[in-house]
């Protein structure tokens, strides 16, 4: 199928780079202090990747989805990546806001370590037709 592998390792990617930065900025701002203590290490971070993974698997059905039907047209690979970052972002907010996050909030910066990723690691993925 289509984009599949492209996807998958953008959502893996993203959860991963996007839990560490979030960690990492937490810790630097001292916005959530229990999150960030150290002292739990690797257990903490699986924890917070494994629900990160669970939590987005309606976005990567829908990216799914639009992967499949933007493979019939003669639109480029950087345009469909392009158009899967945006899609990929919005719902990256969408999930976040639906989870009790808002954007004007000091927990709006959670938002905003799993977009970087989300838009790096896609337009920077390789994406090839089948």
């Amino acid at each position: 199928m289509f984009g599949l592998s492209y996807l998958l390792r953008v959502w893996l990617l993203s959860a991963l780079v996007g839990t560490l930065l979030f960690l990492i900025i937490s810790y630097l701002m001292q916005t959530h202090t229990a999150l960030v203590n150290f002292n739990d290490g690797v257990p903490l971070l699986l924890f917070i990747i494994f629900f990160a993974l669970v939590l987005t698997i309606p976005a990567v059905l829908i990216l799914l989805v639009f992967l499949y039907y933007v493979e019939r047209t003669k639109m480029s690979i950087s345009s469909i990546k392009k158009l899967v970052s945006i899609l990929a972002v919005l719902l990256t907010g969408v999930t976040f806001t639906v989870l009790g996050f808002p954007f004007k909030s000091k927990d709006g910066i959670i938002i905003v370590c799993y977009c970087l990723p989300v838009i790096v690691i896609s337009l920077l993925s390789k994406l090839e037709r089948s």
